[in-house]
């Protein structure tokens, strides 16, 4: 691939059942990687750990997204 073309994602269906690698949870929480690395330390978004992978419940992406924002830690 040239570096100057970019490469276009196809749209994401949303399941609530399955579960989602680190990336993928921040991209549907439209936070970067390292905030939802930090989410995780702080234990403000659950995880599960299947050997040395790492991945996000649905049902905690949809938690996590539904609290108003001054439960999330929000400063504004």
């Amino acid at each position: 691939m040239k570096s100057s073309q970019r490469r276009i994602r196809k749209p994401r269906i949303f399941d609530p059942l399955l579960r989602y690698e680190i990336p993928e949870a921040s991209e549907l929480l439209r936070q970067s990687v390292a905030k939802t690395w930090v989410d995780v330390r702080k234990n403000r978004l659950q995880v599960i750990r299947d050997g040395g992978r790492t991945y996000v419940p649905g049902s905690e992406i949809v938690r996590v997204s539904s609290l108003p924002s001054s439960r999330r830690g929000a400063t504004a």
